[in-house]
């Protein structure tokens, strides 16, 4: 065992008992008492304060102060985390303890009453389910309300209305609503009513804000191809509709690139129009149309 002088109260107001070891060659506890890179003599301190740790220690072993300990991280922490960090309270602006005090307190006051008013809302939505299960009347419960200032939808009342429908005659209501707003009668009288109607333009800013960016399924294009068929709308990319004044060029002797001139529209587009009008191609009657006319013979095509 390591011997060394022993030199009590090294520190009188804390009383702290000192043991130095000159050297430690040769004792047999060295390897458990010393580490491996120790060189000199190990140096012991212990104050009157040495006990209350060993009892600490000894608490602190058990797993009930392990759980306690655990719970004090928010329960603690957490109040000196939010005047840290949201409330900015990192440093006093004041001097003096009795200043620093007043600060102090009206910190932690305003966070009491942050804890007092998040805590008034969770009872305000507990309130409710009372008066649910207390079976009061409407009138009395909106007495309370007015009271408490507690608004007619809340968190509580709303889970409650969802547990209230999920019962059965609501299930059966739910079904006969259903089938009464796709009755096929009911729905083409509320479109003849709406027809030619435009939207207010609050509805049709939402309406364009809300299907920005969506792509139409498959089926809603195809029902909206043959909604657009039988209103006899044109798409946006297709050419200008044909005038009647247009129709009557066909008429009158000219060539498809005449028409084309006139009209500002292409070959391919006139041709189009003189199949849809029922009239033959002007290529084959190219001939006898230069013969009425007078033309005379040209190595270029006349259409």
């Amino acid at each position: 065992m390591a011997t060394g002088n022993t030199n009590h109260g090294l520190n009188s107001r804390d009383s702290n008992l000192l043991a130095r070891c000159g050297s430690c060659d040769g004792c047999p506890l060295a390897a458990a008492c010393l580490s491996a890179t120790t060189k000199r003599g190990r140096t012991l301190t212990r104050d009157q304060y040495e006990e209350v740790r060993e009892r600490t220690a000894a608490r602190m072993s058990l797993e009930s102060s392990q759980e306690l300990f655990r719970r004090r991280s928010w329960i603690a922490e957490t109040p000196f985390g939010i005047l840290k960090s949201v409330m900015g309270l990192r440093q006093f602006l004041l001097r003096g303890l009795e200043k620093v005090q007043t600060e102090w307190t009206w910190a932690v006051t305003t966070f009491n009453l942050g804890k007092l008013v998040r805590e008034l809302a969770r009872l305000r939505a507990e309130f409710a389910q009372l008066v649910h299960w207390f079976g009061v009347s409407g009138w009395m419960a909106t007495q309370w309300r007015r009271a408490l200032g507690v608004p007619l939808t809340n968190e509580g009342t709303s889970q409650l209305r969802s547990e209230h429908f999920q019962q059965d005659w609501a299930r059966e209501a739910q079904k006969k609503a259903w089938s009464k707003a796709r009755d096929p009668v009911r729905r083409e009288k509320i479109a003849a009513s709406k027809r030619g109607m435009k939207r207010p333009p609050d509805v049709a800013n939402k309406m364009r804000t809300a299907f920005a960016g969506r792509k139409h399924s498959d089926k809603t294009r195809q029902q909206m191809s043959e909604s657009h068929k039988k209103r006899g709308t044109r798409p946006p990319w297709l050419n200008k509709p044909w005038e009647p004044w247009e129709d009557t060029l066909f008429e009158k002797l000219l060539t498809q690139r005449e028409i084309a001139e006139k009209t500002g529209r292409t070959i391919p587009a006139i041709q189009g129009r003189r199949k849809a009008l029922g009239l033959p191609d002007a290529r084959l009657g190219t001939s006898e149309l230069r013969k009425k006319r007078g033309d005379r013979p040209s190595m270029l095509s006349g259409h």
